[in-house]
């Protein structure tokens, strides 16, 4: 759980710094369970994996043929779940604040300990690991 919770964060600021280096737009999204390059919209449930691209066109999907894949995470093991009441995606712009977004907090739980860490993103951008004042809005586990 504790390598799932870091490997969340790594891809977070990964994305928000590529969003500055390359001055374009760098989307993170859950990923479909069925194709690992395709963004899905179905639930806030991301425990499927998660993908970083570099989002060209703002429009939140993976569009093979103009942009670019840079990290892909698969699928959560040991039965956890990550939740992220604010949304499916987060698109970083190249001044590093989220592209039209509210803050939004990930919560994973552990499946068989029912643990929960949590990681609020806040429309800075910035990421922090989630304290006590957080728990009312971390997600259930």
């Amino acid at each position: 759980m504790t390598t799932q919770y870091n490997e969340l964060l790594a891809h977070l600021s990964f994305a928000r710094s590529e969003a500055i280096t390359r001055d374009s737009p760098v989307t993170i999204c859950q990923s479909s369970s069925d194709d690992k390059d395709e963004c899905t919209e179905q639930s806030n449930n991301w425990q499927a994996g998660w993908i970083v691209f570099v989002d060209l066109n703002s429009n939140y999907e993976f569009d093979s043929d103009e942009e670019t894949i840079l990290r892909i995470h698969d699928a959560l093991s040991g039965g956890n779940t990550l939740n992220f009441a604010g949304g499916s995606h987060i698109t970083y712009l190249g001044t590093a604040l989220m592209d039209g977004a509210t803050d939004g907090i990930f919560t994973l739980c552990g499946g068989h300990n029912g643990k929960q860490k949590g990681l609020v993103v806040s429309t800075t951008g910035r990421v922090r690991h989630a304290i006590a004042a957080d728990n009312d809005d971390l997600a259930a586990c």
